[in-house]
C-alpha cells in the first residue's frame, strides 16, 4: 500500500490483498551471542504470524564471519526452515555492526529467486500477515520515516542540511520529496529507519544500497552508527517515485508507544504487524510495564509473554573479529532456552506450539 509522506500519519491501513503468485522472501542478521535469541524469536514470530506469507523463505544471514552458532540455534533454525549464510561478507566495515544488513542483502538478492525481498532488523517480531511488503505496481522499494528528526533535515536552513546536500552530490542523486516523522510529525529531507526495508529483487537495490554505502563512508566522520540509514535516504532519493512508504502499523517502536499521539498511541497488538522493541524485550514484565496498556487477552500478547525476557545484550560492547563471547552469555542463552514452552525442547511441537484459548490455562534512537 502507497502512502503519500503528507498522509503518513494515517490510521490503521487498509490492508491489501495478497496477489499468491508474488513470492517473497525475509533476510536478517545473526551472530553468535544475544542476537541468536532474537533471531529465533523474529523466526518464530513469521511462521507463526505471517499469514500468506508464513512459509516464505527466511535467511539469517552471519556477515562477519563463521563463528558457530549455538547447538539451540541451529536446531531451531533446522526446525522453523531458516537457511543461515555465513560468511566474510563485511571486511569493509565490520566495525560498524549496523552496515551488515547492506551485506546481507546485498549477498541473498545474487541467490534468492522470490520476487521481494524484505530486510528485518533481528530485534522485531511479526505479529500479523505483513501483506504491505507485496508492493503495488509502480514502487520498488518500500521503507518507513524515522521515528523523530534525528540527524535529519527540515531544509536549507536546517543545521543538518549542508551534510545532506554533500550526501545526495557524492551519490550523484537528485534531492529527495519531504517526508513526515513517525513520532513527532517533523517534516524532513526523506530519511528512513534501516529496520524494515522491503524492495523487488529484480531490481538489485542492495548493490546500488552498498555502492552508496561505500561512497559516503569517507565522508560520514561521526554517527557512523547511522551510515545504514543514510545510505538508504540516497537510494531511496534515486527513484522517489517509486518509493512506497510503510504505514505505522510496521517497524512500530513500541518502546516509545508513550511519546505517540493520536492512533499510533491507541493501537493494541491487534492492530499491529510488525514492531522493532530494540533493548526492551531484556526487561523484566516489558509487556505488563508498556504505556498506555496493551490488552493481557490477546494471542500476541500471551505469544510474547511465554518466550520474554530475552537475554542481556552487550551492544556496548565492540565486536572483536578474533574474539570470542564469554560463557556467561552462552549460558544467558541456554536459560533463554530452557526458558520457553518445552523446557527448551527444539522440536516443532514446542516452538511451534499452538496459543491457549482464553478460557485455558529504551531504545536506540534509529
Amino acid at each position: 500500500m502507497r502512502v503519500p509522506a503528507q498522509q503518513a500519519d494515517l490510521l490503521v491501513a487498509d490492508r491489501v490483498s495478497i496477489d499468491r503468485r508474488d513470492t517473497l522472501a525475509f533476510v536478517f542478521c545473526v551472530e553468535p551471542g544475544w542476537l541468536e535469541a532474537q533471531a529465533c524469536l523474529l523466526s518464530e514470530s513469521i511462521r507463526r504470524f505471517g499469514g500468506a506469507l508464513a512459509d516464505g523463505p527466511i535467511y539469517a544471514v552471519q556477515a562477519r564471519g563463521t563463528q558457530p552458532l549455538h547447538r539451540d540455534t541451529i536446531a531451531a533454525f533446522t526446525t522453523l526452515g531458516v537457511r543461515h549464510h555465513a560468511g566474510k561478507f563485511n571486511t569493509e566495515l565490520a566495525n560498524v555492526p549496523t552496515t551488515n544488513k547492506v551485506f546481507a542483502v546485498t549477498e541473498i538478492e545474487q541467490i534468492a529467486v522470490e520476487d521481494f525481498l524484505v530486510f528485518l532488523d533481528t530485534d522485531t517480531v511479526l505479529l500479523d500477515e505483513p501483506a504491505e511488503f507485496l508492493l503495488p505496481e509502480g514502487s520498488d522499494l518500500g521503507v518507513q520515516p524515522t521515528v523523530r528528526k534525528f540527524r535529519g533535515s527540515t531544509g536549507i536552513e536546517d543545521p543538518n542540511d549542508p551534510y545532506w546536500r554533500k550526501v545526495y552530490a557524492v551519490c550523484d542523486v537528485p534531492e529527495p520529496p519531504y517526508v513526515r516523522t513517525m513520532a513527532d510529525k517533523v517534516t524532513i529531507r526523506g530519511y528512513y529507519n534501516g529496520g524494515v526495508v522491503a524492495y523487488r529483487r529484480a531490481e538489485f537495490l542492495g548493490r546500488r544500497w552498498l555502492d552508496y554505502l561505500r561512497r559516503l563512508d569517507p565522508v560520514t566522520q561521526s554517527d557512523r552508527h547511522n551510515l545504514d540509514q543514510i545510505a538508504l535516504a540516497a537510494l531511496a532519493a534515486n527513484f522517489p517515485d517509486r518509493v512506497a512508504l510503510l504505514p505505522f502499523t510496521y517497524n512500530y517502536n513500541i518502546a516509545r508507544r508513550s511519546e505517540f499521539i493520536g492512533e499510533m498511541r491507541r493501537v493494541d497488538l491487534d492492530g499491529l504487524v510488525h514492531i522493532h522493541y530494540h533493548n526492551a524485550f531484556e526487561a523484566p514484565d516489558i509487556l505488563a510495564r508498556i504505556r498506555p496498556a496493551l490488552s493481557q487477552a490477546d494471542e500476541r500478547y500471551r505469544w510474547l509473554q511465554e518466550r520474554l525476557p530475552l537475554p542481556p545484550s552487550s551492544s556496548s560492547r565492540p565486536w572483536r573479529s578474533r574474539g570470542h563471547f564469554l560463557k556467561r552469555t552462552r549460558t544467558q542463552i541456554r536459560s533463554w532456552w530452557q526458558s520457553l514452552p518445552g523446557g527448551g525442547d527444539t522440536s516443532a511441537r514446542a516452538i511451534l506450539r499452538p496459543i491457549p484459548g482464553p478460557t485455558s490455562g529504551d531504545a536506540r534512537n534509529r
